[in-house]
């Protein structure tokens, strides 16, 4: 499907990916207050549009350094958006939350200072899969117990070294994973940052 879509305009077309580049981007910025009214489609949305952007933006011919920091800064408005619900909300161990986000925003800090997309790894984004995990808990009642009590310490154990490995890949290899949307690899302008798997 997202074969199709992409091959309806050729690399030649960049103009148009810039168009999805803009959709991309005004979606994401109003997916924020969308939580308020409904966490699973704000939920849902975000990550299909923080999925997809990279391609849109490679294809568009944006160098790799503007689409990271365009998607750093898209992904803390969302984590804004998501701690500002679970603070309206009645999440469970609000605080652990807190402490995550905070300790990813120091992260996100650093790489915009810093300019060094590497320093992600020291601050995996643990916040946000816990978020979406809680999101789970509220549908799949089994699940329930692991975030209400002191079980969550054990879910951030087993959800560290998972996340740590995306973001090895994504912040250290560069991974060039855009044959899984369109069944090609397709590669940055400014291809030194991006390995060509």
């Amino acid at each position: 499907m997202f074969q199709n879509l992409f091959n309806l305009f050729n690399k030649d077309k960049r103009s148009t990916y810039k168009v999805f580049v803009i959709i991309n981007i005004i979606i994401r910025l109003l997916v924020g207050p969308l939580i308020l009214i409904s966490v699973w489609y704000a939920s849902i949305i975000s990550f299909f549009f923080d999925w997809i952007d990279g391609e849109l933006f490679k294809r568009a011919g944006i160098k790799r350094t503007i689409y990271s920091y365009s998607d750093k800064i898209l992904d803390y408005y969302w984590y804004l958006a998501v701690i500002y619900y679970i603070y309206l909300a009645s999440v469970p161990n609000k605080e652990i939350y807190l402490l995550l986000f905070i300790y990813r925003s120091v992260g996100q800090f650093w790489f915009f200072f810093s300019k060094n997309e590497k320093i992600l790894i020291f601050f995996p984004n643990i916040f946000e899969i816990l978020f979406y995990f809680y999101l789970f808990s509220t549908k799949f009642v089994i699940l329930r117990p692991v975030v209400n009590s002191s079980q969550i310490y054990l879910l951030i154990a087993l959800l560290t070294p998972i996340k740590l490995v995306r973001e090895y890949f994504l912040h250290i290899e560069n991974a060039n994973l855009s044959w899984f949307f369109t069944g090609k690899t397709t590669y940055w302008i400014d291809d030194k940052f991006s390995k060509r798997f």
